[in-house]
């Protein structure tokens, strides 16, 4: 292992025990430097002394032990290691080991992971520390030829390195934007390689990144609040140096959150040594720069995307100085071709793929304090490289303004959400087509018993609507206060314009105080539009509410005053929906007789049309179908779509998962359709 990256890690002295970042979104990274300590868990205590609240914490401590060849020692038991925090010993309850796949071969090979544990207190649910890598394209520091030989090395690494426990995350460079991201920290690697494959930009320009249409109202998500500040007056190669430096600070210093090693693969050209040189104030925080990434436990493994094409420039405008220095200051490695993708995932694999994970138990306060870590081994002959320290949690009303845009992107979208595990919430998706085109219309019904603690003002509703290529739409209802909802069922619906495609939807409500919060994910195909023939809405299920009216609450943007009234949009879609009617989420229960139902249809070039329908429900996948007859209660023309309100007959069911399917057929013609959904029986 190379000696630069021992000793820098053996110097690093900062990590949290959180593990987040964003994901499937343009984020931009502030310029404004922060504090980045961040809440662990949400707790029920909320007095001011902070510093005498405690809570009883796991943490987890990512070791690399090498002989003196560099090479991994693998034999290794939990007795081997002495753990030390803030001086005092520590008692090792977690051990693992992990061992990645022989460079070159292919994931199918899976890492080799042991776990001893003994009796410990309480237990604590946290993940393990597994391998985290960051590929980082900096598309202003690049040209084409770099770009494409930068996307050509990482899907490499990702095709031969890559192991299935891995976490990969996707950002890119640029100085009038920021940075941005493309893919969360996640384990879908069939995501991670898609959002490398679909990078564009324009390097050396400041246009790069990857372009997002918007889809509707609201298309342009929410990549414009964290973006750096644009000045046309300034000089812009010294704006250029001032945004990169700044922005990648604060990148480092957000990385301190996340537990263990986080691997950055930079792709660059890098600065010139004359502008690294010539420029005091931006070499000096340049290589404080570097060091906060060392302090942060995030390597940089720098690959120069010029390679053997630096040799026909000038020395003084190679950019190869300035990627060795941002290696070595950070504990990476630097790699001098970019073509050169055998050797450069041969050599981060060999650097990152071989640890150790030591656990124990302490009382973390709430007061953000720094704990420094030291790792021993009582065999001779080891060098011995780990995190050096943590900082304890803080309380979410303290957190700035940034922390909570990230605490938000970790709800909404970690794999594990980190912050706190937030109340699930069923979530109703369903495409609404007409004439002016087409919306997505998602619902949540809120329990007042299960969220006494989330919708306490003031609270903050947010939806996020994603399509199948990754692109964002965002809809925040600000600061909402909540009036006394405890004698009402209360529904808040959003509404959003959209293309036909796939689309995922996650609704996020949020105290602004405490930073408790509810999650509702669903998803929903909004078909093409046909030019003849029979289309179909799914249908909109309804339960009628004897004891209490329904509250709905449109979710609007930011930019518009939220509205507590029963708002025509939705009422337009769905004219005979009354607050005396709630959505049927996911359940209904058992002994139902009949569920109302609101259908909107279609039809496209068939005169005469004569339209039936017919209903089955379906149990499990291998369940015969059950025939229901529905009966049209109502009708409503609208320009070109029918909206029909329609009883459901619902027969004794027992408890469980079932599909309905409503068909609708022409009777003068072979025209037929039909949607589904899931209901479950309870």
């Amino acid at each position: 292992m190379d000696n630069k990256l021992r000793s820098s890690r053996r110097a690093s002295r900062r990590s949290h025990v959180v593990h987040f970042f964003i994901v499937f979104v343009s984020l931009f990274f502030p310029l404004q430097p922060s504090a980045w300590n961040f809440d662990l868990a949400q707790e029920k205590i909320q007095q001011p002394t902070l510093q005498y609240e405690v809570s009883v914490t796991l943490k987890l401590v990512q070791v690399f032990v090498t002989d003196k060849q560099g090479r991994p020692v693998k034999d290794l038991n939990k007795s081997d290691f002495e753990i030390f925090d803030n001086g005092l010993p520590k008692t090792i309850t977690d051990f693992e080991k992990h061992f990645l796949a022989v460079p070159g071969k292919k994931p199918e090979q899976k890492e080799v992971a042991e776990l001893q544990k003994t009796a410990v207190p309480p237990p604590v649910r946290l993940p393990k520390l597994n391998r985290k890598l960051f590929f980082i394209f900096d598309i202003q520091q690049n040209d084409l030829v770099g770009f494409a030989r930068s996307k050509q090395a990482a899907l490499h690494f990702m095709d031969t390195q890559v192991q299935p426990t891995d976490e990969v995350g996707i950002l890119s460079f640029q100085a009038r934007i920021g940075l941005k991201m493309y893919g969360y920290l996640s384990t879908d690697q069939k995501k991670v390689r898609k959002a490398i494959e679909k990078l564009k930009g324009t390097p050396g320009t400041g246009s790069g990144g990857l372009p997002t249409e918007p889809l509707g109202e609201g298309g342009e998500g929410i990549s414009a609040f964290l973006a750096p500040p644009h000045n046309p007056e300034a000089d812009y190669a010294e704006m250029l140096r001032k945004n990169y430096v700044s922005v990648m600070t604060e990148l480092a210093k957000t990385l301190r959150v996340i537990p263990g090693y986080k691997n950055i693969v930079f792709f660059s050209a890098g600065f010139a040594r004359s502008t690294l040189v010539g420029d005091m104030v931006f070499q000096k925080n340049y290589e404080d720069m570097g060091k906060e990434f060392g302090s942060s436990s995030s390597p940089i493994y720098t690959i120069n995307t010029m390679g053997s094409r630096s040799h026909f420039i000038s020395p003084d405008d190679r950019g190869d100085l300035s990627l060795q220095n941002l290696a070595a200051l950070s504990g990476g490695q630097y790699y001098e071709d970019v073509a050169q993708a055998e050797k450069i995932a041969s050599g981060i694999q060999n650097a990152t793929g071989n640890y150790y994970v030591l656990g124990y138990y302490i009382d973390a306060k709430w007061d953000g304090q720094f704990h420094e870590i030291k790792v021993k081994v009582k065999r001779e002959d080891c060098v011995v490289s780990a995190q050096s320290g943590y900082y304890n949690p803080k309380r979410f009303s303290q957190f700035s303004k940034f922390e909570k845009e990230l605490h938000l992107m970790d709800l909404a979208f970690s794999e594990n959400a980190q912050f706190q595990t937030p109340i699930g919430l069923p979530l109703v998706v369903l495409p609404g087509r007409g004439e002016s085109g087409t919306h997505l219309i998602f619902l949540a019904e809120l329990s007042w018993e299960g969220l006494k603690e989330v919708m306490k003002p003031p609270m903050e509703v947010v939806s996020i609507v994603i399509d199948q290529d990754n692109n964002m739409i965002v809809s925040k209802g600000g600061d909402i206060q909540i009036p006394d909802i405890s004698k009402k069922r209360v529904v808040y619906y959003g509404m959003i314009p959209v293309n036909p495609g796939v689309y995922d939807c996650v609704m996020i409500l949020r105290n602004m105080q405490t930073g408790k919060a509810a999650r509702a994910r669903g998803a929903a195909t909004v078909p093409q539009t046909v030019t003849s023939g029979l289309q179909l809405d799914p249908p909109l299920l309804l339960v009628p509410t004897a004891d209490k009216d329904v509250a709905y609450f449109r979710l609007t943007r930011q930019d518009k005053e939220p509205t507590d009234k029963f708002a025509s949009g939705l009422k337009d879609l769905f004219p005979f929906l009354t607050n005396r009617m709630a959505p049927v989420m996911d359940e209904i229960p058992k002994g139902t007789s009949g569920v109302p139902a609101i259908v909107r249809s279609m039809v496209h070039n068939i005169p005469n049309a004569n339209i039936e329908f017919s209903a089955f429900l379906k149990a499990g996948a291998g369940g015969e179908e059950i025939p229901l007859s529905p009966s049209i209660l109502n009708g409503k023309r609208q320009g070109k779509v029918d909206i029909l309100l329609l009883e459901l007959p619902i027969p004794e069911l027992r408890p469980g998962d079932y599909t309905l399917t409503l068909v609708a057929q022409d009777k003068n013609s072979v025209a037929k359709t039909e949607v589904s959904r899931s209901i479950r029986v309870i």
